[in-house]
């Protein structure tokens, strides 16, 4: 059984896998020091203490190896230490109603949100030459959840008479809101004021939608404490958009995109 693991164990480092956990100390003799050593210790591997002897070429290093130590020594710098602890805030588990899935969809869109959305998009509204036309709170909400249902559905490319129509589309979309009105909002819907947009343009590149965008990120912030292990990963979204901050990626298969 012994020879077996050996074996095992000099496979796996002959190709770089095997995880041992050792610390080597040693004493040179003979030239300086210099060379390789041979030595005999434990070595810790499949949770098996196995001997093991390393063997110099040149015979004049002995090295011994031991088991590391268990836990980490010393203390850690300040800058290391969490003292918050990770996961949702205070305040997201006293908002959040088990029996209202909304509420939690409230914590990060909020009302400001949904104010801001609507003042602009009746802004663009009446820029336009409408006439009495508004955009109600309910209204905005029903808009999104059919945006998402049209992503859930994989119906982004779909056009609108289809999922509208009464043989072939889903209930869900004519049951919410009728195809007219989608398309009125999907018109004029903004996420600034067009009258201010030039002065914020020279200073903030991201000024068609950095209300909304900066607002969310607190509400993130806020509603969220991540713990010590966070991994930040960068995505290219395709975008045939013209604006400041598209950028061209060549070994991506949409070369053109926004970088989130």
């Amino acid at each position: 059984m012994e020879d077996n693991v050996q074996q095992q164990i000099m496979r796996a480092m002959n190709v770089g896998q095997a995880r041992c956990s050792t610390r080597r100390r040693g004493t040179a003799r003979g030239n300086g020091g210099r060379g390789r050593g041979r030595g005999t210790g434990r070595v810790e591997f499949m949770e098996h203490l196995v001997d093991m002897a390393y063997v110099a070429t040149n015979n004049e290093t002995n090295w011994t190896v031991i088991e590391s130590e268990r836990g980490a020594s010393g203390r850690f710098g300040s800058h290391s230490v969490l003292r918050e602890q990770p996961g949702p805030t205070t305040h997201a588990t006293r908002s959040v109603s088990e029996d209202q899935v909304s509420s939690a969809w409230r914590l990060f869109i909020d009302d400001s949100i949904h104010r801001h959305i609507k003042h602009c998009t009746e802004a663009e509204e009446a820029r336009a030459g409408e006439q009495n036309w508004s955009l109600a709170i309910e209204a905005l909400d029903a808009f999104i959840a059919l945006v998402y249902a049209r992503g859930v559905y994989d119906c982004r490319p779909v056009n609108y008479d289809v999922l509208w129509n009464g043989n072939w589309g889903l209930r869900f979309f004519p049951d919410t809101m009728s195809r007219n009105r989608f398309r009125e909002i999907m018109r004029y819907l903004k996420f600034d004021l067009n009258r201010t947009r030039s002065q914020r343009l020279q200073c903030d590149k991201f000024a068609l939608a950095s209300g909304v965008w900066q607002r969310f990120i607190d509400n993130c912030f806020l509603c969220y404490r991540p713990g010590a292990n966070v991994t930040a990963d960068e995505q290219l979204f395709p975008s045939k958009a013209r604006c400041r901050f598209t950028q061209y990626m060549a070994n991506k298969p949409d070369k053109f995109g926004i970088k989130f």
